[in-house]
């Protein structure tokens, strides 16, 4: 993989923690259905407290559901 498209997550970890010193309450993750997104999105629930809201494009909550435990699977 080229080393532009590889995600940073020690860059990724410093910017959460400088989110510590804030008054950040929530993070938005879009694009978590894809393949970089799922690794954003797990990195993040293991890194941080803050609350996550993650965008799916979906009909209803539970199709959303579906599909995010279905990548992470």
């Amino acid at each position: 993989i080229s080393e532009d498209l590889q995600v940073d997550f020690d860059a990724l970890s410093r910017l959460v923690e400088t989110c510590r010193d804030r008054p950040v309450s929530s993070i938005l993750v879009t694009g978590a259905t894809g393949f970089v997104g799922c690794f954003l999105l797990n990195e993040l629930l293991q890194i941080t407290s803050i609350n996550i809201i993650v965008a799916i494009r979906a009909k209803t909550i539970d199709e959303a559901d579906h599909r995010l435990r279905a990548v992470f699977r």
